[in-house]
């Protein structure tokens, strides 16, 4: 998956509290659907999403955010 120019200009405007937000939102996936199947899905979301956050901002921590959205 590759991220268009436009995208990523859209990106770099994400702040420490958008990926607390994030994360946050994440989490409770949880609540909502208490199954195996949406771990499964938002290990996945959450991943990518961790991705895309890590080339944006070299100082993002990936292990933080997963804990974060209740994933380790």
């Amino acid at each position: 998956w590759t991220l268009t120019q436009q995208t990523k200009r859209r990106i770099q405007t994400l702040t420490k509290k958008h990926y607390i937000a994030i994360a946050a939102l994440l989490s409770r996936v949880h609540t909502w659907y208490p199954s195996e199947e949406a771990t499964s899905i938002l290990q996945v979301i959450a991943s990518n999403i961790a991705d895309i956050m890590a080339h944006d901002n070299p100082r993002f921590n990936r292990d933080r955010f997963l804990t974060a959205c209740g994933l380790t």
